[in-house]
């Protein structure tokens, strides 16, 4: 009887632990810094000044103080807040109820909505290293690029990732559809190689599919995969409406990027995406919402195995 209250008694402890945990997750207490200008502060637990800065987090409960001219932008469970602009000091849980007039209209309200949903996690994936045959499985060669659809014409990155330690001589192929013959084969040392899809004879939404292999070694290959071409003028046309947004315009360089990154998504140009993804990443690599899209991004594109560790 002893052992059963005793086991009752850890369940309901794990349980609840678990459910609270869910709880957590869903309801963050804590908000994500989006844009700052000028000099703000947030006063710590302990009583001391923090300087905020772009991409940290701050306790939800925090009070913060705006010099003159300064504004600051936050984001709680993926929406964005109203931003502050008056001079003195806020108390961020006045604030929490205030959502960004722009929040849920047109490619913003896009942005945001994809934004919120990476904020609960990217749904599925199990950690880095993981993702389907046609990106990672068995295979010693991953591809990470292109994938997808919306790859537009002119120079396209073809780029690969080896689990072998050690120099290799690669061999890329790369196949219209239906074709065992490739129309592109190169040998290189290195995991990227740039092609001028120009040169090869295909048409807007033809597929193409690209494989590589290590010259020597028959067992270290890539399985296939492969990639749909944009209409010309689409990776154009699809940023018009995110471009005449107010919020677009007053935003910075990597703001931008993220934007266009998900607009891109959003419109199956995976490629694009893909590129501004890690443009951004790389001008900003500690910061916690593009991590977050990033790895929504390859959860939803067969690339798990690039997952970063948030």
């Amino acid at each position: 009887m002893k052992k059963q209250i005793f086991l009752v008694a850890i369940l309901t402890l794990v349980f609840s632990q678990t459910f609270g945990q869910t709880l957590d997750w869903e309801n963050s207490s804590e908000v994500e810094v989006w844009g700052v200008r000028g000099t703000v502060d947030y006063i710590a637990e302990d009583g001391s000044t923090v300087r905020v800065e772009e991409g940290m987090s701050i306790p939800d409960d925090a009070t913060v103080k705006l010099k003159r001219r300064s504004s600051l932008e936050l984001i709680y469970n993926g929406q964005p807040l109203r931003p502050i602009t008056k001079k003195g000091t806020h108390s961020i849980s006045d604030l929490k109820d205030q959502i960004a007039d722009n929040a849920s209209s047109g490619a913003i309200g896009d942005f945001w909505n994809t934004v919120a949903m990476s904020s609960k996690g990217t749904g599925g994936r199990t950690g880095p290293g993981s993702g389907p045959k046609g990106a990672g499985g068995n295979f010693t060669i991953l591809p990470v690029s292109p994938v997808g659809s919306g790859v537009p014409s002119g120079q396209v990155n073809f780029s690969w990732n080896n689990r072998k330690e050690g120099a290799a001589l690669y061999q890329l192929k790369v196949f219209s559809k239906g074709m065992d013959t490739p129309v592109f084969t190169v040998v290189t040392k290195k995991t990227m190689f740039s092609i001028d899809i120009d040169q090869i004879a295909v048409e807007a939404d033809d597929e193409i599919s690209w494989k590589v292999n290590i010259i020597g070694d028959n067992a270290s290959k890539s399985d296939n995969v492969s990639f749909k071409f944009a209409k010309k003028g689409a990776s154009i046309s699809v940023l018009q409406d995110l471009k005449k947004a107010p919020s677009y315009k007053k935003s910075d360089d990597f703001q931008k990027r993220l934007m266009e990154a998900v607009t891109y998504e959003k419109n199956d140009m995976t490629y694009l995406a893909h590129q501004c993804y890690k443009k951004a990443l790389k001008s900003k690599p500690n910061n916690a919402m593009v991590k977050k899209l990033y790895n929504s991004f390859l959860a939803n594109n067969e690339l798990s195995h690039l997952i970063m560790e948030e």
